[in-house]
């Protein structure tokens, strides 16, 4: 899913800042459904419009988002 680091790379370049709107419907309408504070399903919770891209966990759990999109094992 090369598709969803293109749209999170213009908010990869400013640290903790909003997502910008299409980013953030993207992530809101394939991934919020499961991965919310309520569901929170492989214990990650995407229900979040800010991000903080200077902190190493928050970089590291987008990894992961985007191998479990490369390997199809997401939508």
């Amino acid at each position: 899913m090369r598709f969803l680091i293109l749209l999170l790379l213009p908010a990869a370049l400013i640290a903790s800042e909003p997502m910008p709107k299409a980013q953030w419907d993207f992530v809101s309408k394939y991934c919020t459904d499961c991965h919310d504070e309520d569901m929170n399903e492989g214990e990650l919770n995407l229900d979040f419009q800010k991000v903080d891209w200077a902190s190493k966990s928050t970089r590291h759990h987008w990894e992961d988002v985007y191998t479990m999109l490369e390997r199809g094992k997401m939508p």
